[in-house]
């Protein structure tokens, strides 16, 4: 990881404590290390992201299972994210 993509981390990083302290948990907002598993896999499998890339935060907008088979991913060097009416798109 380069430095503009070790400062990109270090201020998702941030920001999550940042939310944590003022709202608590939010169970479809995760931040690494503390994706869920299958989450993770759900995301890199659906939203097209190559498992070179590190994701650091994923907003799950599933909405019945909450399986991340929809949602947002913030990576390393970009976002990513997909939803039930258009492709998945990473920028």
């Amino acid at each position: 990881m380069n430095s503009s993509n070790s400062n990109l981390a270090a201020s998702f990083t941030g920001l999550a404590s940042s939310i944590k302290a003022k709202h608590g948990e939010i169970n479809k907002l995760h931040w690494k290390p503390n994706i869920p598993d299958d989450k993770l896999r759900n995301a890199q499998v659906n939203y097209c992201i190559p498992l070179s890339e590190e994701i650091v935060c994923l907003i799950d907008t599933t909405l019945l299972f909450n399986n991340a088979d929809t949602g947002i991913a913030l990576c390393s060097s970009g976002m990513a994210y997909f939803n039930n009416w258009i492709f998945a798109k990473q920028s």
